[in-house]
């Protein structure tokens, strides 16, 4: 089980605190191993997607969040 524990006070992104990580919906990867975020990540970062769409579960409830991806800037 993969929980948010902390967010950018900056507020980018709809993750919130205490947020468990399902699965990410562009890729299809479920979090179901201690790796899947990290190959649902390269996977995203491959394909230079800007953000990640998850879904969360949040109270009990499922919902969906987004979590803003670096971007590497050409030199």
């Amino acid at each position: 089980t993969t929980v948010v524990e902390g967010v950018p006070s900056e507020g980018s992104g709809t993750l919130q605190q205490g947020d468990v990580l399902l699965r990410e919906t562009q890729t299809g990867i479920d979090f179901a191993d201690l790796d899947s975020l990290d190959k649902a990540l390269a996977a995203l970062a491959d394909e230079s997607t800007p953000e990640a769409r998850l879904i969360v579960s949040r109270n009990g409830a499922e919902t969906t969040a987004t979590m803003p991806l670096a971007q590497e800037q050409p030199e």
